[in-house]
């Protein structure tokens, strides 16, 4: 029961959003989604995500709450976020970091952003499980995986 547990918690994924370019903002959501691509092939071991960093999933294994989807969805207007305090950079922020609330734990990419850092801090005065890695740590990881899981694939026989 304890694993079927572990595959439904929620993982905020936190990371810089907020870019001088739209180029910018749409690598910095490319980078959100490969990390929640890693978190959901995690194998849950109901220990905790810090011991499962490393072990692929066959199905879904953590679901990836994601905040920066929203952003490029346009739902908080369009246009480059630029950090530049408004009033829709401050509503966007007040959204995610009550998101960040219905999830068991929160992974980061760097903690470069005053956004991230805000998340990182609210997730550590709830108590949740922190994360905080830089991204190309993430990406070695998830190719790891990918590639375990595609060989895995492959070698197994056709039913």
């Amino acid at each position: 029961m304890r694993a079927q547990q572990a595959r439904s918690t929620l993982v905020y994924i936190a990371g810089p959003y907020a870019a001088g370019t739209t180029q910018g903002i749409h690598d910095n959501v490319q980078r959100a989604m490969k990390v929640a691509r890693l978190v959901m092939l995690l194998a849950p071991s109901g220990r905790g995500i810090h011991y499962d960093l490393d072990v692929p999933h066959r199905g879904v294994g953590y679901v990836p709450v994601v905040p920066h989807a929203l952003g490029v969805c346009g739902l908080f207007g369009s246009g480059v976020d630029d950090g530049t305090p408004s009033q829709t950079r401050t509503v966007a922020l007040l959204f995610g970091l009550r998101l960040l609330r219905a999830c068991e734990a929160i992974v980061a990419i760097d903690s470069d952003s005053a956004g991230t850092r805000a998340e990182i801090e609210r997730a550590q005065s709830l108590k949740m499980q922190v994360v905080v890695y830089p991204f190309a740590w993430y990406q070695e990881r998830l190719t790891r995986l990918e590639y375990l899981l595609s060989a895995d694939e492959v070698e197994r026989p056709a039913t």
